[in-house]
């Protein structure tokens, strides 16, 4: 019998870690693997069903939960310890590039691990970037460059801040988020 459910044959345990390693995103396959447990249980397991939804608050469950976590939190930091040692050993001998990318690797982790966001996106509207080609185009033809065959089309011209319909562009310039769902 399992500890902490007297009608389950899974250990509680193992049911811990299974639900963790999907959590951690293995597949329920990969879990069952790693925790000998069929991959219906495993399953059934995470989506709480026949009974297992009334275990997953358990506190043999949940405390088993947090020393499987524990526990690879501090096998983590001890990986990183010793990436950065070696890191720091061998800077010396890494070329610009790879110097770079180091930092920049160690730079977006630290970020992730202060819970700040590692990159930004911006969106734009189709109106906004037909406004800024306009507004390109025209600073290159004050500077005598022809705009359109610098930029390879014809901008669409823009009046109060909207595009305005451009006979000699037959197609759209610029994409926009909306333009991409059915």
């Amino acid at each position: 019998m399992a500890p902490g459910n007297p009608n389950k044959r899974t250990n509680i345990y193992k049911a811990a870690e299974a639900m963790e390693l999907v959590e951690e995103g293995k597949s329920t396959y990969k879990a069952a693997v790693l925790t000998n447990l069929p991959q219906r249980t495993v399953h059934d397991i995470i989506a709480g069903k026949h009974g297992w939804k009334a275990i997953h608050n358990d506190p043999l469950f949940v405390e088993h939960r947090l020393q499987i976590k524990r526990s690879q939190q501090l096998a983590m930091n001890e990986l990183v310890g010793k990436a950065l040692v070696q890191v720091d050993e061998t800077i010396g001998d890494a070329s610009a590039s790879q110097a770079a990318v180091i930092a920049g690797i160690l730079f977006d982790k630290e970020r992730l691990l202060a819970g700040e966001a590692s990159h930004n996106i911006e969106v734009h509207t189709k109106g906004e970037v037909v406004a800024s080609e306009a507004t390109l185009a025209a600073l290159m033809a004050s500077m005598g460059i022809d705009a359109t065959k610098a930029m390879g089309y014809v901008v669409p011209k823009v009046e109060d801040g909207h595009a305005t319909s451009n006979t000699e562009d037959a197609e759209s310039n610029t994409s926009d988020v909306r333009d991409a769902t059915p």
